[in-house]
């Protein structure tokens, strides 16, 4: 390595040079490429005069020709791998991390410095099959996300695609969401955080159950199973008994019990109390 021009957390423009690689065995190729190309020249500007002419061969000049084309080639292809030797900003972002120090010896596909873009970000779910299935569809319009590490912060996502093949081992599919961090907030590979997706039915006229809820919603007490439910005016939490059907992922349909549009409690079911005060998630 024999330039670093970065540090950790430093901000790069698209196309700013990062680091730069020993470059003196290629600019000895470079300097011999561009002899070998002079020397192919003269003979194929001498061999083009003897072929007017008329006093040589044509497949001696034919050859003179190809001579002067593969030497140009080669000069290319050297210039090319200088070129790679200079590694330069691919989008503007933040270092992550630099992963080599100056003058250490690197090897092809070795990781010099990660890039993290400062403009949208991905977030990838895995979403159950009872979400996607009785011709359901995701509702991009209502879609946002909460990190782990700033959860008083609520960040509108868009819906961009879906996969079609399960993911290895769960019933899931793959989705992917856009979302752009706002002022503050710091993304970086391998955060999580909670995404909260509007799902509405389709047009479709599939029987079964309308609604499902987070199995994480679901709680036991004896042979009842139950939710609680917000009161819209109180705020409190209400136990309510319901009735699942079958399902599969992190969703489970409701046969009976709860009606479309009530609040429910998410997540923590297991440490609520009978009237316990809910504080909602304004997701607006």
């Amino acid at each position: 390595m024999e330039r670093l021009t970065v540090e950790q957390g430093d901000f790069v423009r698209r196309g700013e040079i990062i680091a730069v690689l020993d470059q003196s065995q290629i600019r000895e190729e470079i300097q011999q490429a561009e002899n070998h190309v002079e020397l192919a020249r003269d003979a194929f500007e001498r061999a083009q005069a003897l072929i007017e002419a008329g006093a040589i061969a044509r497949a001696v000049y034919e050859q003179r020709q190809t001579e002067l084309n593969n030497a140009q080639s080669q000069l290319e292809a050297a210039r090319e791998r200088l070129s790679d030797r200079v590694l330069r900003a691919p989008f503007s972002g933040t270092i992550g991390s630099r992963q080599v120090e100056l003058y250490e010896y690197v090897t092809p596909q070795q990781t010099i410095v990660t890039l993290q873009s400062t403009g949208p970000s991905k977030a990838v779910v895995q979403v159950p099959a009872t979400m996607l299935g009785r011709d359901r569809s995701l509702v991009s319009a209502r879609t946002r996300l909460i990190m782990d590490s700033a959860e008083d912060v609520v960040i509108p996502a868009r819906f961009d695609s879906i996969g079609r093949q399960t993911s290895p081992g769960s019933l899931t599919y793959e989705a992917e969401f856009t979302f752009t961090p706002p002022a503050g907030v710091t993304v970086w590979p391998g955060m999580t955080g909670t995404l909260v997706v509007a799902v509405e039915p389709g047009g479709g006229d599939a029987p079964g159950p309308e609604l499902a809820v987070p199995i994480t919603a679901v709680d036991e007490l004896g042979r009842e199973t139950f939710v609680w439910v917000v009161d819209p005016e109180t705020r409190a939490a209400r136990r309510r008994i319901v009735e699942l059907g079958e399902g599969v992922g992190e969703f489970v349909p409701v046969v009976e019990g709860l009606r479309r549009g009530e609040t429910i409690v998410a997540t923590g079911a297991a440490n609520l109390e009978e009237g316990t005060k809910i504080r909602p998630l304004d997701l607006n």
